[in-house]
């Protein structure tokens, strides 16, 4: 007589939540409850985020910034401050002030030579006094690095001299005699001054495609940004002006026709990059596999076996380890490449580099076990039946293999790689490798001290890979719901304390980086309806996969019903409220978004202070043996201008 086969209630409950790979009709129900969950959280966040941004926009309502449009395309006959003004003037719309950017290379140049020269002449003065100063203290009011009151004054001056010490000495250049190095590198430096001076009272600066309208009211400047102005197509576009500390002035003359130029070639950099970056992570996670060890290291291999936790270590997590480290590496190649498309803000580039770097994440994790077999194999077998599409992802990322490493992927980074951060190890190891080697000035210990920029292109877009992992793999591995709740209930607790207490952002983006995050957040979610039908499919359930169907169709038109309804307000601010705010009313929207406001009005005015571009304790810290931070850094500021 046959054994009976195991009841239900023999099994382990941890067998249980690792394998649900019967009863079908429940992956369908939890596949629908998953999707509407998604939804309504999504939706909750996003109705959040709106009623946030107005009201943060409607405080600011008499600031500069919120009143200030960045024109571009300007035509010839508008490239001048008053026929600029005249222009918005003509459209009832009250101008303040016209900035038209001038094409500045010259002056740029001669800023630069400025500033090397005061980096020589200060790393002179240190090397020959030390920091901290080995010379008796000097009052600077009296004795000041350089002397600009005339060359009678120069020559009595008395020159400082530290006892025992000889003041360093140069040859300007081969075969010249030496000269007394801290009064040839004054020189140099006084005469670099004397040329940004000169150029700047008498050059002549063209006048670019750019120009910055400051309104006096608001509502007009959010007028201007929503309204077309020229009946041919590329001709005065307008937007929403950056804060000017997040503005980068070297990319805001560029022409139109280079930065169309720069944009393709950078994204036939980008194709490329992303073509061949996961040959390397593929190669690299099979490498370190246990399979790959034993079958090219056999000595190694037995070492391995001979320890069971090393064995489960190199089994489950090494390939996770390899891939999260080769892929640290991609923010910094994305972010040259973005740097070097001409963005005319950080801010920009911050939300670029978040799209990018998502993208590639999305390929080189959630797709690799796809490139598992021959990549053009592949590509030919979907461009030949482009409806296998589902089937070949459910079955490359059902597998065993595959649910393992997404297992101790967000394993990882929820239990090790996040609470790790609160170490801030990738801040304090470079500033300590600047210390003992590069930094020397008081100006390079108050750039070094300086609080650290958060960049959201870097930290949204692996916690968004996260929630797509963890959605993906909750109906098939329903374990990995519980590391990705502990990955973004540590996230939480991480970024909330180093928001409050490490992390300083000298600009203000209005919030952008969410409507990025929405669109991404539906393409994970996409991928898991079609990933789930391709599981009804492999298991020859037609009728299952068919009823997901209606789901996939609704979760694409209630998507583009959201952005639809929401993208405007999540770019500009209601009018309505701004002319209520204008007129000192609190009324109808003005007092139905105060209500939903979760923050008190004492801290959204300290809040305020902080990032208020005109507040004089934005870099106040207590002075040091080696720096007064009396110099301000020089670091992502337009270089050369103090």
């Amino acid at each position: 007589m046959d054994t009976p086969p195991d009841t239900l209630p023999d099994h382990d409950w941890l067998d249980l939540i690792s394998d649900a790979n019967s009863y079908l009709s429940l992956h369908l129900l939890f596949t629908y409850l998953f999707t509407g969950l998604t939804l309504y959280f999504i939706y909750r966040n996003y109705q959040k985020f709106i009623r946030a941004r107005q009201l943060f926009s409607l405080e600011l309502v008499h600031s500069i910034a919120p009143r200030t449009v960045l024109v571009t395309s300007l035509p010839p006959h508008l490239r001048g401050d008053r026929a600029l003004a005249e222009y918005f003037e003509n459209m009832g719309l009250s101008v303040e002030s016209v900035s038209v950017c001038r094409e500045v290379d010259s002056l740029k140049k001669l800023l630069d030579r400025r500033t090397e020269s005061l980096m020589k002449l200060e790393a002179a003065w240190v090397k020959y006094l030390g920091n901290p100063s080995r010379a008796a203290p000097v009052d600077s009011s009296t004795e000041p690095l350089v002397h600009l009151d005339g060359d009678a004054a120069e020559e009595q001056r008395e020159r400082l001299v530290v006892p025992n010490r000889k003041r360093p000495v140069l040859r300007p250049t081969w075969f010249s005699a030496k000269v007394d190095a801290l009064e040839y590198l004054e020189a140099k430096f006084k005469e670099a001054d004397e040329a940004v001076t000169r150029r700047r009272r008498t050059g002549k600066f063209k006048a670019t495609h750019v120009a910055f309208v400051t309104f006096e009211k608001m509502s007009s400047a959010q007028i201007a940004v929503q309204t077309a102005h020229a009946p041919n197509p590329g001709q005065c576009i307008t937007y929403q002006a950056p804060e000017p500390r997040d503005i980068i002035w070297t990319n805001m003359g560029l022409p139109p026709k280079s930065a169309a130029i720069r944009e393709y070639m950078i994204l036939a950099a980008m194709c490329l990059l992303l073509f061949f970056w996961f040959i390397p992570v593929t190669a690299l996670a099979g490498l370190l596999s246990y399979k790959e060890i034993k079958k090219t290291l056999p000595a190694l291999a037995r070492l391995i076996d001979a320890n069971a936790p090393i064995r489960a270590i190199v089994q489950n997590s090494l390939p996770s380890v390899a891939m999260i480290s080769l892929n640290a590496c991609l923010p910094f190649l994305l972010e040259g490449l973005t740097y070097l498309q001409g963005y005319r803000a950080r801010s920009w580039i911050e939300y670029s580099l978040l799209k990018k770097y998502f993208l590639f994440l999305l390929i080189n994790v959630v797709f690799i076990f796809l490139f598992a077999s021959t990549y053009w194999q592949l590509v030919r077998d979907l461009a030949n039946s482009p409806m296998k599409i589902p089937e070949k992802l459910a079955a490359a990322l059902q597998q065993g293999r595959a649910r393992h490493f997404f297992l101790s992927y967000v394993m990882l980074q929820g239990i090790g790689l996040m609470p790790l951060q609160l170490l801030n190890l990738g801040v304090i190891i470079p500033r300590l490798f600047y210390r003992l080697f590069i930094t020397r000035t008081p100006r390079d210990y108050a750039e070094l001290n300086a609080p650290p920029m958060i960049n959201y292109g870097v930290v949204y877009p692996q916690a968004i890979l996260i929630f797509v992992i963890t959605l993906l793999y909750s109906v098939i591995q329903p374990l990995i719901l519980i590391f990705g709740a502990i990955y973004f209930g540590s996230a939480y607790v991480v970024y909330k304390y180093k928001l409050l207490f490490v992390f300083y952002k000298p600009y203000e983006s209005q919030g952008q980086a969410w409507p990025i995050t929405f669109t991404r957040l539906i393409w994970g979610l996409i991928i898991y309806l079609v990933f789930m039908s391709g599981i009804f499919i492999l298991r020859k359930s037609y009728i299952l996969s068919s009823l997901l169907v209606p789901l996939l169709i609704g979760t694409l038109l209630w998507a583009w019903y959201t952005n639809k309804m929401f993208r405007p307000l999540s770019k500009h601010v209601g009018l309505s409220s701004i002319f209520e705010v204008q007129r000192g009313e609190d009324t109808a929207d003005v007092v139905r978004l105060r209500a939903g406001h979760p923050v008190s009005w004492s801290q959204s005015y300290l809040n305020h202070r902080r990032y208020a571009q005109n507040d004089e304790t934005l870099y106040v810290a207590p002075e040091d043996e080696r720096t007064d931070y009396s110099q301000p850094p020089m670091a992502n500021w337009y270089t050369g201008v103090l």
